[in-house]
Formats: structure tokens, C-alpha cells, sequence
């Protein structure tokens, strides 16, 4: 197994360096299944690259279906908190990737979510 770093991702996804794009892609869909590991960190270092860096400034909807994308790629194995978070992610725009894996992972493990965030608090109070 090995690990992804974002930059990978980024380039896989925006092909603004189209040789290192090139490079992305062949490892992307050339490992075997599930050897590809996107751990949650990097998950939202690239929601947030993606939707804030200036250079990029994709739109919520572009980053959901780059998400779409991540998770139909049989070579990427994603923790089951990130699988959940990118459903939380697409679903509820006022929520960014790090409040979404904080809250896939208080209801997977059955944690109490402290947080000062109304809207954050009332989505971990459901159960």
C-alpha cells in the first residue's frame, strides 16, 4: 500500500501541469485495488486547495464531482469516516471537509462533537 500525496491529486484533477497530470493519472488508474491510500488529511487539503487556493477557486459542486471522481477510482481506498464525510460534503454546502470528517467520525464511533459551530452541533446531535 502506499500513500497519496495531495499534490497528486491536484494535479490528477485540474491538469494545470499537463506532464505531472499525465504522471498522476497513470498511477491513479494503473494500481492495483484499494493500494492507493487518501487518508483523511489530505482528503481536505485538497477540498480546501481546490476550492480556495486563488489559483484554482473550483465550485462546490466541481469539488463534489473531483469527490465522486476520487471514490470511482478502484485504485484509492478512502477510511470509512472519508466515505461518509465526501456524502456529508456534497450534501450540505455551509459544511467544509474538516467539519465533515469530524462529524462522520462522531457518529461512526459514537462521539460527542464539541464544537461551537450551531449548525455543526445540530448535525451531530442526530443520530
Amino acid at each position: 500500500m502506499k500513500l497519496i500525496d495531495t499534490n497528486i491529486l491536484i494535479r490528477f484533477f485540474s491538469n494545470d501541469l499537463p506532464v505531472e497530470a499525465a504522471s498522476a493519472k497513470q498511477l491513479l488508474t494503473s494500481c492495483k485495488a484499494g493500494s492507493l491510500i487518501v487518508t483523511d488529511y489530505v482528503l481536505a487539503e485538497l477540498c480546501f486547495v481546490l476550492e480556495f487556493n486563488t489559483f484554482y477557486r473550483y465550485p462546490r459542486d466541481r469539488v463534489g464531482r473531483c469527490l465522486g471522481v476520487l471514490l470511482d477510482l478502484n485504485s484509492v481506498h478512502l477510511s470509512v469516516f472519508a466515505t461518509k464525510a465526501i456524502s456529508y460534503y456534497m450534501d450540505d454546502p455551509k459544511l467544509d471537509m474538516t467539519d465533515c470528517l469530524l462529524l462522520a467520525q462522531s457518529q461512526i464511533d459514537s462521539h460527542d462533537l464539541m464544537t461551537l459551530d450551531k449548525h455543526l452541533a445540530k448535525l451531530s446531535s442526530i443520530k
